[in-house]
């Protein structure tokens, strides 16, 4: 079993060759996991898009995300089994599972695996077990988007223009989250969750310098 928290230096290892602030990256982890990097995501319109059409396969298609992480475990254990299965008949299908979930402290879908530096999804799956690949994946990740890297340098807050008239309320932590979450960040708040995470993981880290 993984740590209830990451720890400190895993923050650290993903964001000094970014040259971020490691409290951006725990601010992602706890907007996206509450910083539990056993917590998994289902996406049914991604399982649709990648499972093979069988009769067990579709009893997946309309489940929802258990409450707990041990639940959402059980759900995906059984879904892969099925995936198992059908690859029998249809290799393609063999992934579907690990390609509708997002895994780990910065919750990567499984679709996005190439993004973080893995040729398979079973190799960026496996990677998930540790809290160092989990580090190694987000990092890969955004090195994959140079205006990511850029936006988590220079992290200005303050309200600008975006795309298609509309407004980056919290600057570049907004399109960050866009980035990140997708166009409804600011239906789901993203960004303003990131914003409030962000001021916990600095006065945190302040403290604790304080106290060292």
């Amino acid at each position: 079993m993984l740590p209830e928290l990451v720890p400190p230096e895993i923050y650290a290892m993903v964001a000094e060759p970014l040259g971020w602030d490691p409290a951006l990256v725990r601010a992602i982890a706890r907007q996206e996991s509450a910083e539990d990097p056993n917590w998994i995501r289902f996406e049914k319109h991604k399982w649709k898009l990648y499972r093979m059409a069988s009769r067990e396969a579709q009893v997946f298609d309309n489940a929802g995300n258990a409450k707990t992480p041990a639940q959402r475990w059980v759900q995906f254990e059984a879904m892969d089994a099925v995936c198992r299965e059908d690859a029998l008949a249809n290799p393609a299908a063999r992934d579907a599972a690990v390609l509708a979930h997002s895994i780990g402290f910065s919750q990567i879908m499984g679709f996005n695996h190439k993004f973080c530096g893995f040729n398979s999804a079973q190799a960026f799956w496996q990677a998930q077990k540790s809290l160092e690949g989990q580090g190694m994946a987000t990092l890969n990740f955004i090195r994959s988007s140079t205006r990511l890297m850029e936006l988590g340098k220079r992290l200005d807050l303050r309200p600008r223009a975006a795309p298609g008239g509309r407004t980056y309320k919290l600057g570049d932590l907004s399109e960050i989250a866009s980035i990140w979450n997708g166009p409804a960040y600011e239906k789901n708040k993203h960004d303003a969750g990131l914003k409030a995470h962000l001021a916990f993981a600095r006065k945190e880290a302040s403290h604790v310098a304080r106290t060292a």
